[in-house]
């Protein structure tokens, strides 16, 4: 990565070999960072579960990450690059005012819109068996760290990194190719999970893109992102009965 690619107008190299980057950093992203919180909490169930202490580490991990991606850091000579792919924080002038404004609120109603359907779609379910969570402690950082890491991570790799290349070829071109690639990430959940929410991760990922496309920036898309998870995991996986996760 180079200071070429830290600017909107820089020169395209080519559409196979951006797709290729496009598609090889916002995975790698998604893959170190969930893989992260997966491995932890693994190793937190069988070793000391009475102390969250994969949740503090997942915690650290990501605010490392962001920082990183975000431009702070070695090399420095990439740090241009980091931070304008990231996207954290770079709206045009104006895009928070008037008509624009209107646009990014109509796009959040249109998340919250979703999430709420997707919650009430997942009640109808059994809540989740918690027994393999064994303590108090397992499962409340289970309950907050899994909807923050989806939230933090995907966002980083989908709506920052990989749709920001793919924009140099065309906005809705990467709005189209970084959903199919998110909705695709979710047949490691299950062939039947992904044939069965296909549509909706598709359809929420293409709103996520144009959210973080009109803003300039991931953060309300991260935001959103953990409290529509958060929810669907309280009111959908433990049928919203907070007792569940005092383990006896």
């Amino acid at each position: 990565m180079t200071d070429a690619g830290a600017t909107p107008d820089a020169a395209i190299p080519s559409v196979g070999k951006t797709i290729v980057v496009a598609l090889l950093m916002g995975l790698s992203i998604a893959t170190i960072g969930t893989m992260s919180w997966v491995t932890l909490i693994r190793l937190n169930i069988s070793e000391r579960p009475d102390v969250p202490w994969a949740a503090v580490a997942t915690g650290s991990w990501l605010v490392v990450m962001l920082a990183w991606l975000s431009g702070r850091g070695w090399p420095r000579r990439t740090s241009a690059a980091r931070r304008f792919h990231l996207r954290l924080w770079r709206p045009q002038p104006g895009a928070w005012s008037g008509d624009s404004l209107t646009t990014i609120l109509g796009l959040i109603g249109a998340l919250v819109g979703l999430y709420v359907l997707y919650v009430l779609m997942g009640t109808s379910r059994p809540p989740a068996d918690l027994s393999p969570y064994p303590t108090t402690a397992i499962r409340f950082s289970a309950l907050l760290m899994a909807p923050l890491v989806a939230g933090v991570v995907e966002e980083m790799a989908f709506r920052g990194y990989m749709q920001s290349h793919l924009e140099r070829i065309g906005p809705t071109f990467a709005i189209l190719v970084t959903s199919a690639a998110f909705t695709l990430l979710h047949a490691s959940h299950g062939l039947a999970y992904l044939l069965a929410l296909a549509p909706g991760l598709f359809l929420a990922s293409v709103v996520y893109g144009y959210l973080a496309l009109k803003s300039g920036s991931i953060l309300p898309g991260m935001a959103l992102h953990f409290a529509g998870d958060l929810a669907f995991s309280y009111f959908a996986l433990l049928g919203g009965d907070s007792a569940r996760l005092f383990a006896h």
